[in-house]
């Protein structure tokens, strides 16, 4: 085999994501692809966790194909999403920062010796290092551009919307929603009832024997009481110490309890899901209000530590798209003591929605394109004021506005890269509907935005 790292990534042979229904995938970044990174037996059927052996799991057909394509320089098509971000130098991608993560740990020069000549390994030789667990969809937010397979409380909403009692999750698994006698809406066995099961969390157990690096997501993980059971154990086992752990959070809870299991793990990072300031953030992650995510984010400030590290998301969709200079000089202005970002995203971590499409900016029509750029580019001037504002190392302050810049272009290139402007109209339907279900307006929530789109909301829309 003829070798070359240019498209190297770790994790296929050290790391495992347990999706929201027990579904077992490759990694976080590989749902956009065609296979949705899905891991399956050799009758095409999902895996699940709590069925499959871990050490079956690691050598499924999906993962030995991705390991023996890296091996060989070879672009994956179930890596799609990396691999298009550096095309268009956006921030660095998902890849490249595990690259950097697992240097010390797991490199190319190791996948090299322990990758057999079918693309298998030794499960028991190459433990796994690094765990995805996405407990469930418990939720106590609503945000636009997710769905009821990752938030419980969308149920509602999306019966209203779509007229239907089911969906279905990324493993292509049904789920019939209903309402109880007090009206609440639930899955009709309950919940994903994977969660509960002891098979399951035998399987989990042994999956993270080894494992160095665990990463807790929902639904909203800091609901989730699986999650606290999750770290006692750990705690109990006297395995904690050496876990890093890391979380995506909406931050609109922050138990007390935590801080008191957090403190025996090598290291915390929670990643803040920020989509707006202010109303725009309101109307996206509903029905959190922005006074209090900003309160929680400055005594989170006040307390962290040495091994205690905070960072802010940012899901980057149409209807945020012009909010990004906003969030950038909130931040910029916000005086945080402890809260830096990465050396490769000082600010934000700005990560492109791809699905629902009708929410992906590469939907919107071409002449808005054009105008949203401009609107952009034109906040360049007054983002490089904060910058040096804020900022006294003169060195710093360029720092910070180059990787500004930086993001910025990237997100127009990822707008253009594609032109999806045949989603469009569902967007305006589904905007419409779910602004008269919340008793919300588009256009107070962004009025800018809406001046661009005016037109398009005057037209009658047929999605049939």
């Amino acid at each position: 085999m003829k070798y070359s790292d240019k498209t190297f990534c770790p994790l296929p042979w050290i790391h495992l994501l347990i999706g929201e229904t027990g579904n077992l995938q490759v990694c976080c970044r590989s749902h956009v692809s065609e296979n949705q990174g899905i891991l399956r037996d050799k009758n095409k059927s999902p895996l699940q966790v709590g069925e499959t052996s871990v050490e079956e799991v690691r050598n499924s057909e999906l993962l030995k194909e991705l390991r023996l394509s890296m091996l060989k320089g070879e672009a994956h098509p179930t890596c799609v999403r990396c691999l298009t971000e550096e095309k268009i130098s956006m921030q660095n991608s998902f890849r490249l920062s595990q690259q950097r993560l697992w240097e010390k740990d797991f490199t190319f020069e190791s996948a090299k010796k322990v990758t057999q000549k079918d693309g298998a390994i030794d499960a028991k030789e190459s433990p796994l290092l690094s765990v995805d667990l996405t407990l469930g969809n418990k939720c106590n937010l609503k945000c636009r551009m997710c769905r009821p397979e990752t938030s419980d409380y969308w149920y509602e909403d999306h019966y209203k919307i779509w007229g239907k009692d089911s969906f279905f999750s990324v493993d292509g698994k049904e789920f019939k929603i209903i309402q109880n006698e007090k009206n609440q809406w639930r899955i009709e066995n309950g919940h994903y009832s994977w969660i509960d099961q002891t098979s399951t969390w035998e399987e989990i157990n042994r999956a993270l024997k080894n494992c160095l690096y665990i990463y807790i997501t929902g639904g909203e993980p800091l609901i989730i009481e699986k999650h606290y059971e999750l770290l006692e154990k750990l705690v109990e086992e006297k395995r904690a110490d050496k876990i890093d752990l890391e979380y995506n959070t909406n931050l609109t809870v922050l138990p007390q309890k935590l801080f008191s299991a957090w403190k025996h793990f090598k290291s915390i990072v929670l990643h803040v899901s920020l989509d707006g300031v202010g109303k725009v953030n309101d109307y996206i992650r509903h029905p959190s209000k922005w006074n209090h995510i900003e309160r929680m984010i400055h005594k989170l400030d006040q307390t962290v530590n040495d091994k205690f590290y905070l960072s802010f998301t940012s899901t980057i969709q149409i209807y945020n798209i012009l909010d990004i200079p906003n969030l950038i000089k909130w931040k910029l202005s916000s005086n945080f003591q402890h809260i830096n970002g990465t050396e490769s995203a000082p600010l934000f971590s700005f990560k492109t929605l791809n699905n629902p499409k009708f929410l992906n900016v590469q939907s919107l029509p071409g002449d808005v394109k054009t105008e949203v750029a401009k609107i952009l580019r034109n906040s360049y001037p007054s983002l490089k004021k904060h910058c040096f504002e804020n900022e006294s190392n003169l060195r710093k302050g360029h720092y910070l506005m180059d990787k500004a810049e930086e993001a910025i272009e990237g997100l127009i290139n990822f707008m253009h890269l594609k032109d999806s402007s045949c989603h469009f109209k569902k967007f305006l339907f589904y905007t419409r509907k779910l602004d008269a279900i919340r008793f919300e307006k588009f256009e107070t929530a962004c009025p800018e935005l809406f001046k661009l789109l005016q037109k398009y909301f005057n037209r009658k829309v047929n999605i049939a």
